[in-house]
């Protein structure tokens, strides 16, 4: 979004929760943008953004959450993540389609996206969606308990910063109600482990770097 912002000769301000790493605000200064950190959970950088954006005639609000279903810039960004399972797709998934695909979830909307993107390459035969949360912040797998929305309180402690969201967005939560076949989550030593064991290539595969948001997948 700063990358963006800039490229269009804009000023951008984002806003994050308190347990973001400090590599990826680096990331964002780098970027062009100017930050602020809510003393909160992504939940409530999400409003603060909102707030801000409600008061200030000149902004465009970006966001990926929705908790209304009345915002379109939020639809769009998911279905720009259609973008990639139409990669994986042409990257070799096509050639021997899943049977199960397992998501990582905040609020949902990558996980939706990616849902959208395989229907889509799919057309008959639709795979088995897992979403992958933190324990301490797993409200989309109490919105498939409870068969609706649901919101999960207090602080969120995760290292998997990126997902630690207490409230799912409703344009994803259309989705995913209908396609989740499970959900499941992480443990925080699980994820430190995993993490460590890409970086050596433990798996078989090339040392990767996983991010503290990605390594849930």
């Amino acid at each position: 979004l700063a990358w963006a912002a800039g490229r269009s000769g804009c000023s951008s301000l984002i806003f994050v929760g308190r347990d973001v790493d400090a590599g990826r605000l680096a990331r964002i200064r780098e970027a062009g943008a100017a930050i602020e950190v809510v003393d909160g959970t992504y939940d409530d950088a999400v409003l603060a953004a909102e707030r801000r954006a409600a008061v200030d005639p000149f902004a465009l609000l970006v966001t990926d959450t929705d908790y209304t279903g009345g915002l379109a810039v939020s639809r769009t960004i998911m279905a720009g993540y259609t973008l990639l399972a139409a990669e994986a797709w042409e990257g070799g998934l096509g050639a021997r389609p899943p049977t199960h695909v397992f998501l990582h979830c905040g609020v949902g909307t990558m996980a939706a996206g990616i849902t959208m993107g395989l229907w889509r390459q799919l057309a008959t035969v639709t795979p088995r969606v897992v979403t992958v949360e933190p324990i301490a912040a797993a409200c989309l797998l109490a919105s498939l308990r409870a068969g609706r929305p649901e919101r999960v309180e207090g602080a969120l402690p995760t290292r998997m910063a990126g997902l630690a969201c207490g409230r799912p967005s409703l344009p994803a939560w259309t989705v995913l109600s209908k396609a989740a076949f499970a959900g499941m989550t992480v443990a925080e030593d699980t994820a430190t482990a995993v993490q460590q064991d890409l970086a050596n290539g433990a798996y078989g595969d090339p040392p990767m770097v996983g991010g503290d948001t990605g390594i849930a997948g």
